[in-house]
């Protein structure tokens, strides 16, 4: 058993060495451009690591725990090298952001011509990190497209979500006045499910 796990859980310095090399070249390729305040080149960053690490664990990694193994490992040298950007966490929400905007056949076409999937131009990184958990795909392209064209700030985001706004309007029969408020970023939701938004 223990040799079985030392097989299935190690990963080779020069596998990781290569991983980090890539991403580190990936960082200081737009790194100035970040600290100017391109969001596009981030949410690419982001995207393109995530590419990254599942195209290598399609060819290396067959279970959760060699994923959790390898963005462990990775983590830790990249937090060391270039900071905790680069934690646990963002590694894995990287792998979900890449699998989640590859899938659809624009972003497909779009990957094809310049690498990388269309992303909401007013959206940025925090944007797509709470994005990313909307299981559903059509929950998920409203919230991204309200909150692109009304300007919703993270924390608004999270709150429509939460409150599944999209679910709650589904049902609502005063629906443009509900998205009416939702864009002005002014609507009150309720927080007792038996309540509806076209009680409002």
């Amino acid at each position: 058993m223990g040799r079985r796990q030392s097989v299935v859980h190690s990963f080779s310095v020069i596998e990781i060495e290569k991983l980090y090399l890539e991403i580190s070249f990936l960082f200081h390729q737009v790194q100035v451009p970040i600290l100017q305040g391109s969001d596009f080149l981030n949410l690419a960053l982001h995207w393109k690591i995530g590419r990254l690490i599942v195209e290598y664990e399609q060819q290396q990694v067959t279970n959760d725990e060699d994923h959790h193994e390898l963005l462990s490992q990775l983590s830790e040298r990249l937090t060391k090298e270039l900071g905790e950007q680069f934690d646990f966490l963002t590694l894995e929400e990287s792998c979900k952001f890449y699998l989640t905007y590859s899938l659809s056949s624009q972003n497909k076409a779009l990957n094809r011509v310049i690498g990388t999937p269309y992303f909401q131009s007013s959206l940025t990184w925090n944007h797509y990190r709470l994005l990313i958990h909307v299981r559903c795909p059509q929950a998920r392209n409203f919230y991204e497209k309200e909150a692109n064209n009304s300007n919703w700030p993270p924390s608004l985001l999270n709150h429509f979500i939460k409150k599944r706004l999209f679910e709650r309007l589904s049902t609502s029969t005063n629906k443009e006045n509900v998205l009416r408020s939702a864009q002005q970023g002014s609507l009150e939701l309720f927080s007792n499910d038996n309540e509806t938004l076209s009680d409002l």
